[in-house]
């Protein structure tokens, strides 16, 4: 799948050949692909990570989260 057809960059054929990006506009479209990239990858580790339920006791006290120690 190329970057132009979900929208990120503007499609070659549109696009101005003379029309230069400077390095910081391009360092801010990557960090946007950076940040989008890490979100899928944090959703993808949170599927696979199985978590075992918690503890009623917790759930009742509302503490869903405590130390595993």
């Amino acid at each position: 799948m190329k970057i132009a057809q979900i929208g990120i960059v503007a499609p070659m054929s549109t696009a101005d050949p003379r029309t230069r990006m400077s390095f910081a506009a391009f360092e801010a479209e990557v960090a946007k692909i950076n940040d989008l990239l890490c979100g899928a990858n944090l959703l993808i580790w949170d599927l696979r990570t199985m978590m075992p339920p918690p503890l009623p006791r917790n759930v009742a006290a509302g503490r869903p989260l405590c130390r595993l120690a």
